[in-house]
């Protein structure tokens, strides 16, 4: 068994390349957390990542679910598909038309090489490039199961868009050239909305594909993890099929919630406009349109 994680995805990569079919059939109960960037979905895999049971991939693996597209400011397809920040349905729905067969078997290889190499029975991978690739995932892994992380969209926004205008600064010549060197409060209107199209994505498929029904998707607040983490990682073990007794035992002092920084008077203007834009959806995923929950 492996025990460092960076290593053990090198060699998986090998691994997926000499014997794909083999590794392929290694992957084992994979559970896939998703939802909008800039959600607590990193710090739900990192805090999950020391179980025994669980063989956490490090990073998110976007080079592996879009070899071709991912980072988009390189990809040589950028000038015909948008980046995802700016429209996630499109750039998910581009990127998967240009994936040829090998690299879709590639995907399941690598990730289950991984698992083989750290000998633990459950798979986690955690990624914001998912969303839009439930039924891809489905149909390439039958058995997988998804933990959808939802935050206050006002706080996701405003996260999403200060790292996405440095990435816009500190790659200006290509964001310009394509039409997408947006000033920062045009870049926090684009995360609202696809922190929008996110959740209703998320809510059409498991309508769609009855997930809730067959109970392969869990759903969390970041605010209510942030608030009892104990609790919250009980339930994911229940639902990933894992002993909860060490999430008793664990330090969980480095949970707490990012929200506060957005509600302070530098922002008030723009949390106001994007309020707007979100009221529908902010409400429906139980926000208080007025205030940002902590």
């Amino acid at each position: 068994m492996f025990r460092n994680q960076v290593k053990a995805r090198k060699i998986s990569k090998y691994l997926g390349k000499i014997a794909p079919e083999y590794f392929a059939k290694r992957l084992k109960n994979p559970v896939f957390i998703i939802g909008s960037g800039r959600s607590g979905k990193t710090l739900l895999a990192k805090t999950l990542a020391p179980h025994r049971d669980i063989a956490t991939y490090p990073g998110e693996a976007n080079d592996l679910w879009h070899p071709q597209t991912y980072p988009w400011r390189y990809s040589k397809l950028r000038a015909s598909i948008p980046p995802i920040w700016v429209d996630p349905e499109k750039f998910s729905r581009l990127s998967l038309q240009h994936r040829s067969g090998s690299q879709k078997q590639m995907i399941r290889s690598v990730l289950g090489g991984f698992q083989f190499l750290m000998g633990k029975k459950c798979f986690l991978n955690e990624s914001a490039m998912l969303t839009f690739m439930i039924p891809f995932i489905i149909k390439e892994f039958p058995d997988a199961r998804f933990v959808h992380v939802i935050r206050d969209g006002r706080a996701v926004a405003l996260s999403y868009a200060k790292r996405q205008h440095k990435k816009i600064e500190d790659n200006l010549s290509v964001y310009l050239e394509l039409g997408y060197a947006y000033p920062f409060e045009d870049v926090l209107v684009a995360c609202a909305k696809s922190w929008n199209l996110h959740m209703a994505e998320v809510d059409r498929q498991a309508e769609k594909l009855g997930l809730g029904e067959k109970g392969i998707i869990y759903e969390m607040k970041y605010e209510d993890f942030c608030r009892n983490p104990e609790k919250l990682l009980i339930q994911v073990a229940g639902f990933m099929g894992i002993d909860p007794n060490p999430f008793k035992r664990m330090d969980l002092s480095h949970i707490q919630t990012m929200n506060y920084e957005y509600g302070q008077e530098t922002y008030k203007g723009l949390v106001q406009k994007i309020s707007q834009q979100m009221e529908p959806t902010l409400k429906q995923k139980g926000y208080p349109p007025t205030t940002i929950m902590e």
